[in-house]
């Protein structure tokens, strides 16, 4: 009896004693879920969802080699929100950094005037 039950106890003392990593992943898990909740909570905000689709369009059509099928797609956006509003700017910046990435100072900086005669 004393043998089963030393067996016993040294099974639940076992059964408890949690490795030093395992602290840490549940640590990173609780991190990440924090994270995607206020990732989530973001996302459902217009301006926020306009900026997380033109980042996914950019980075898409730069992996293809696309860039100017990028920005025909986000000058076509434009017409779908009115002046004076933050999804507005967000595609514009985003236009002005793929012409300056494509060499087209010119076409960056009518981005960037843009912006700012949307806002006056």
């Amino acid at each position: 009896m004393k043998k089963l039950i030393m067996a016993a106890t040294i099974c639940i003392a076992t059964l408890t004693i949690v490795p030093a990593h395992a602290d840490e992943e549940v640590d990173q898990l609780n991190d990440y879920l924090a994270l995607a909740e206020q990732y989530i909570d973001l996302a459902k905000r217009p301006e926020a969802a306009v900026f997380f689709a033109v980042e996914g369009i950019v980075e898409i059509h730069e992996a293809r080699g696309e860039m100017a099928k990028a920005t025909e797609l986000l000058t076509s956006m434009l017409e779908k929100f009115p002046e004076k509003s933050a999804e507005r700017n967000i595609i514009r910046f985003q236009l002005r950094d793929l012409h300056a990435e494509m060499g087209d100072a010119n076409a960056a900086l009518a981005q960037l005037q843009s912006v700012i005669e949307d806002n006056r």
